[in-house]
């Protein structure tokens, strides 16, 4: 244990506190000190009842805190961050699911053989091909609708 030297109220006090924790407690102290003097006390006489009326404006104080927020409170808020913590953790494992099914997919895709599109002169000119017959075709169709056609006139003259 630690032992260290408070001054509230005017007056110094020998505390013992565990190792590390010094400056909280000099803080904590620094606050009772703090509360004496806004309510104009000092402890040179009746110190228990001056140190009872600040811890008493102290939990005062603290209570209207905690239910003006209530997550703040002890128990609460370590049942709230139990279930920040399960709900981070399941979407961590939701994300790594999505993460594995993703890489199999782009994985798959790598193995796929790559389709080949044909651009520029090559796919011009098959293009062009394709549509000489198409016209040619055309052509054909419409010879062969004016022959039906000059044949349906003979027949009606």
């Amino acid at each position: 244990m630690k032992q260290l030297d408070l001054e509230v109220g005017g007056r110094r006090y020998r505390v013992a506190c565990a190792e590390g924790q010094e400056p909280r407690i000099r803080e904590l102290g620094q606050v009772i000190d703090d509360k004496l003097k806004m309510l104009g006390l000092s402890l040179a006489q009746n110190d228990a009842k001056h140190l009872l009326l600040a811890a008493l404006v102290l939990a005062d104080e603290m209570q209207e805190h905690s239910a003006a927020h209530p997550d703040a409170t002890g128990s609460g808020s370590l049942a709230s961050l139990k279930e920040e913590l399960e709900q981070a953790q399941t979407e961590r494992d939701s994300l790594r699911k999505d993460r594995d099914r993703l890489t199999a997919e782009l994985a798959a895709r790598d193995e796929e053989p790559p389709q080949t599109l044909t651009f520029g002169v090559a796919a011009n000119r098959e293009l062009e091909r394709q549509n000489r017959q198409l016209a040619d075709q055309l052509e054909a169709l419409a010879d062969a609708l004016e022959k039906s056609a000059d044949t349906i006139e003979n027949s009606l003259a």
